[in-house]
């Protein structure tokens, strides 16, 4: 494992995005700025202009970033300015209009994944296509649901639901799949008391699904993988450094 150091990474790095396929990489630092550099992170360029930070009144930072394909970038900013395309030069940048939690392209950039909460009151996982100004509820049913993950054919996609209570059993959360189309959803991982899920990865070929998990009572995550179908979960982490995923390597 090698270090990559960015300009004022003192501050600390909020998010950050490998380009697909090497050669970049794009991060917030600090909240404030928007840095791309190479994939040793040398040359380091800001995007955009950086903000001012938190001031009273006043709490504009950007909040996450992705790559959008090869030849540009998803970054979430606090509302009102919420999503935008930018360019990976830092010569162009269109607002989406969209304000959401989790933001996500599939892998043919044509589809927008995201927690939206409109008329609802909470956030569900809703769809959005070009140019990307309305969008469509993608389950029917009316829980909070996070995290979304597309699959790589972009067929599917796996989010976090919340699992009310039943009869016997108590309210949590489930890692579900459904198709793009809103057809077809599957629980993959049930509901466990105390147990919540989150950063659902697709592995290259489609066929696992990398999770965090968080336990309440010891206050841990740890990274697991399970297989499309729900079988073979396994846990490949203690919890003993808080871990969490990021992706999957080529």
């Amino acid at each position: 494992m090698q270090p990559i150091h960015l300009p004022d990474d003192d501050r600390g790095v909020v998010d950050a995005a490998a380009r697909p396929g090497g050669g970049a990489i794009a991060a917030i630092v600090g909240g404030v700025s928007l840095v791309r550099a190479d994939g040793s992170g040398g040359s380091p360029v800001d995007l955009l202009p950086r903000l001012a930070g938190p001031q009273p009144g006043a709490v504009e930072q950007y909040l996450s970033i992705s790559w959008a394909g090869l030849d540009r970038l998803l970054v979430r900013q606090t509302p009102p300015v919420g999503l935008s395309f930018v360019d990976p030069s830092g010569q162009a940048r269109s607002q989406t209009g969209l304000i959401g939690l989790n933001p996500t392209m599939s892998p043919d950039g044509q589809h927008l994944a995201l927690g939206y909460a409109g008329a609802a009151g909470y956030y569900s996982i809703y769809i959005a296509e070009p140019p990307f100004a309305e969008v469509h509820k993608l389950t029917a049913d009316e829980v909070l649901e996070s995290a979304p993950a597309w699959s790589p054919d972009a067929a599917w996609v796996a989010y976090v639901g919340q699992a009310p209570a039943g009869p016997s059993s108590s309210p949590g959360w489930v890692v579900r799949v459904v198709r793009s189309d809103g057809t077809n959803e599957q629980t993959v991982i049930p509901n466990r008391p105390g147990i919540s899920y989150s950063s659902l990865r697709w592995s290259p070929d489609g066929r696992r699904i990398a999770f965090t998990r968080y336990e309440e009572a010891p206050h841990t995550r740890q990274i697991g993988i399970v297989n499309r179908d729900g079988s073979d979960l396994t846990m490949l982490s203690d919890g003993a450094a808080n871990d969490r995923v990021l992706d999957w390597a080529p």
